[in-house]
């Protein structure tokens, strides 16, 4: 949450990566992406996910408030951040990487794991969920092609 905190006003739009996103290739296509922009749930196309999202500074200020204005509620209210991200914002207001740059963003779960390779156009890597990067072998994401 602390991307949307006041002392980061002034940084202009933020491109956030969670921690078990992997970056894999160029990221020319996600960079010019404007808008709030966040991942169309890989299991449940209907809700976002926020491994990977374009944080407008006009639209931090509001989500800030709400939460402070009351974190502990909001922490049981809702299950991580990406479920309490999307009661934000309505629907239509948020663009989905999978819209806006085909191809470049895949679910390790759903695109690479097992006999799959990373498709060759993925410039990066969800891992949601298990396992997280760190637990599986390099060439199982980083090799591309079928």
């Amino acid at each position: 949450m602390m991307c949307f905190a006041p002392q980061h006003n002034d940084l202009g739009a933020i491109l956030y990566f969670d921690l078990d996103t992997v970056v894999v290739g160029a990221l020319d296509g996600i960079a010019a992406v404007r808008g709030l922009t966040m991942l169309r749930d890989f299991y449940t196309p209907t809700a976002l996910g926020s491994g990977l999202m374009l944080l407008p500074a006009e639209v931090r200020p509001a989500v800030w408030e709400t939460w402070m204005r009351s974190a502990n509620v909001m922490q049981r209210k809702y299950r991580g951040d990406q479920n309490f991200l999307a009661a934000q914002w309505p629907d239509a207001s948020v663009q989905r990487w999978q819209d806006v740059v085909p191809g470049a963003v895949v679910s390790y779960k759903c695109h690479v794991k097992g006999p799959r390779r990373r498709p060759a156009e993925a410039r990066v890597v969800c891992f949601h969920g298990r396992p997280k990067p760190w637990e599986v072998q390099r060439k199982d994401w980083l090799v591309c092609g079928s």
